[in-house]
Parts: C-alpha cells; sequence; structure tokens
C-alpha cells in the first residue's frame, strides 16, 4: 500500500476498467494495542504507511480520474472515532495515524474543493467485525460492558452502518458538505 507505481497503476487500472472514476473510498487500517514504548520505529512506520501513506497516495493517483467525472466526485477516507478522540491507553501510534487521516482529508478537501471534488472522513467507533467480536461473546447484555458505558447508544456499530455513510458521503444528497469527518460512533466522540 506504500509503492506509489503500484497504487498509480492499480487507480489507472480501475479507472480503465469501470470508464472512469467519480469516487474513492480509502478503506484500510491496522491497529495493535501497543504503549508508545513498545512501538518502536518500524511499527510506527507501518502504522504510517497503512493509515496514513495509502490514502493519501491512492487519493493522488485518482485526482486526474476525479477531475474528469462529470456531477458528484468523491473521496471519502475511513478514519476513526480515535482519531478524533483517543479512549484510552496503547493506542497512540493508530489515534495519531488515524488523526492525522482525518487532517488530510481537511487539508485536501480545501485544496480540491474549487475543482469540483468533495473529500471527507467516517470516523467509526467499534464495529462489530472479526477483530472487535471477542469483546461480546458470550455477553448477554453488551450494553452493560465499561467499554460501552462511552457510548450514547450502549453499542458497537455494524459494518452496514458504517457502509451507509460512506454512500451518504458519496451520493448527491451530501452535495454541500467537504471536508468533514463523520464520527458514526453510537455517540462516543460526543458523550
Amino acid at each position: 500500500l506504500a509503492d506509489s507505481g503500484a497504487i498509480e497503476a492499480a487507480v489507472n487500472d480501475a479507472a480503465g476498467k469501470l470508464g472512469g472514476l467519480d469516487g474513492i473510498v480509502n478503506c484500510a487500517g491496522i491497529a495493535k494495542p501497543t504503549s508508545i514504548e513498545d512501538t518502536d520505529p518500524a511499527l510506527l512506520n507501518k502504522y504510517l504507511a497503512v493509515n496514513l501513506t495509502a490514502p493519501y497516495l491512492i487519493s493522488r493517483a485518482a485526482l486526474p480520474h476525479l477531475e474528469k467525472a462529470k456531477g458528484v466526485s468523491t473521496i471519502v477516507n475511513i478514519a476513526s472515532g480515535q482519531g478524533l478522540l483517543p479512549s484510552g491507553p496503547n493506542n497512540t501510534a493508530y489515534a495519531a495515524t488515524k488523526g492525522g487521516l482525518i487532517m488530510f482529508t481537511k487539508a485536501l478537501a480545501i485544496e480540491v474543493g474549487p475543482r469540483g471534488i468533495r473529500v471527507n472522513a467516517v470516523a467509526p467507533g467499534l464495529v462489530r467485525t472479526p477483530m472487535t467480536q471477542f469483546l461480546v461473546d458470550g455477553v448477554e447484555d453488551p450494553s452493560t460492558l465499561p467499554v460501552f458505558q462511552a457510548y450514547a447508544l450502549r453499542r458497537m456499530g455494524e459494518p452496514e452502518e458504517i457502509a451507509n455513510a460512506v454512500l451518504f458521503l458519496t451520493s448527491a444528497e451530501s452535495s454541500l458538505i467537504t471536508g468533514s469527518a463523520l464520527a458514526v460512533d453510537a455517540g462516543r466522540c460526543y458523550h
């Protein structure tokens, strides 16, 4: 994901096969609870490569195609609620890189807005995936778990709920929204 030549080739190939691009969604990320002391430069660079550099390079490669699109042209970055409001220790590298992705989103929105391209981020909270399922396995009422006390809705999200937010941000219904980081997190960032 950090090889700019391979990324450019993949984006150009996709644009050729699809007859152009009118939007992209940068949806890649890595996270592993690690203290700052245990996050050596190699691990930090891995976080940066996947969580920040890859979306930067993919967006850069897609811009010529997005500028040619008729109508709605969008970039949506999948950030994290951790990039808006870190939730605890052993999360520094992840929160920093996802926070960087949110600032990249805002800066790019300013730069490419005059070209008719909107750029936004979705900042999910906990989402039910194979990586997070262990949190609720065997628990009769997950809303009582300490982790969900910081969530106004007392639950984790479902992948479809994140997808719906992305669909909204890539649609004409969000035509006036750019440079935003939409928290889709059951109210954690504002609770």
